[in-house]
């Protein structure tokens, strides 16, 4: 029998995932940010505050979910862009 995830984990999960959805609407728009983005982002992190969190049942998932939303960036002039066809067969 799996173990369930304690509320700090549970609060973490859902708080990231509203983050990580924030984050992918404003990321083609001119807006850099968002303060419910900040405030979801803010209130994830406060759940990690036990020395344990990252041990506990849904650990590896919330650092997954971590590294999604690290990897969500606005992309910039200075970054290589995907090569686009300029043809058609």
């Amino acid at each position: 029998m799996e173990a369930s995830p304690s509320m700090p984990m549970a609060r973490f999960h859902v708080f990231l995932a509203m983050a990580v959805a924030m984050k992918v609407r404003i990321k083609d728009s001119p807006e850099n940010t968002n303060a419910l983005l900040d405030t979801c982002y803010d209130l994830a992190m406060q759940q990690t505050a036990s020395s344990t969190f990252w041990q506990e049942p849904g650990g590896l998932e919330a650092a997954q979910l971590l590294a999604l939303f690290a990897s969500l960036r606005k992309p910039s002039a200075e970054e290589p862009r995907s090569l686009s066809h300029s043809f058609s067969w």
